[in-house]
């Protein structure tokens, strides 16, 4: 999972951006001959370099993708979902991004808005590039997952970047593992750094945190829980 992130992240870095003034190829990269491309990529027994969250021109040698982690302060993130009899469906991620946001209230709610347009990048061959009337991508994502046009699942999470790397861990548990909710909830996670860092929870276990050490993954570890 944390090898497959890195390769996801190299692509979200390189084609996300205001659909207005950017068109990903989403076709291509959601087809299945995409994916057993990237599949051919893992190397299982060694750790990748990933540059992180942000666009940069010039990569890093061997870097599987661009720019650096942008840091983000903790606690001003959060998600709920919820379903009515009828099977419809709501996922919210709700931001501040940092602090009180811009600091901006509106009239006499007491709602801040957020200041997510630091995700901009100043680099002029991103994607994401700041310029006026653009929507800015950032990292929230809301997901709902479907089966024959029936609603399996409808999940998200706070995380600030960790958010790309939660919400697969977390469909990936309940998808292939079976796992009930809770259970994909509470199972330890990761969070990819810069370079070959790695934030992780220490639940993974001696021996699996050794296994990943061998393969030179660079690891942090955050204890038994994490905001991750």
């Amino acid at each position: 999972m944390i090898e497959i992130s890195k390769l996801c992240v190299a692509d979200r870095v390189e084609y996300a951006g205001d659909p207005k003034f950017i068109i990903a190829p989403l076709k291509q990269l959601l087809s299945t001959k995409y994916a057993n491309r990237q599949k051919s990529r893992l190397n299982l027994d060694q750790a990748q370099a990933v540059a992180g969250d942000r666009y940069v021109k010039d990569r890093p040698i061997n870097s599987l993708s661009p720019g650096e982690i942008f840091a983000k302060e903790g606690g001003l993130t959060t998600h709920f979902s919820v379903v009515d009899k009828d099977r419809n469906a709501i996922s919210v991620t709700q931001t501040l991004g940092g602090g009180f946001g811009t600091g901006a209230a509106l009239s006499d709610t007491g709602i801040f808005l957020n200041n997510m347009g630091s995700y901009f990048d100043e680099e002029g061959s991103s994607p994401n590039v700041i310029a006026p009337g653009k929507e800015v991508d950032f990292v929230v994502a809301p997901t709902q997952v479907y089966h024959k046009g029936q609603l399996v699942l409808s999940i998200g999470t706070p995380g600030g970047y960790g958010i790309l790397h939660t919400t697969p861990q977390i469909l990936n548990n309940i998808l292939n593992y079976n796992m009930n909710i809770q259970q994909a909830i509470e199972v330890p996670r990761f969070r990819l750094g810069s370079g070959l860092n790695v934030d992780i929870e220490d639940r993974f276990g001696e021996k699996i945190l050794e296994q990943l050490n061998k393969k030179g993954h660079k690891l942090n570890n955050v204890g038994p829980w994490s905001r991750t």
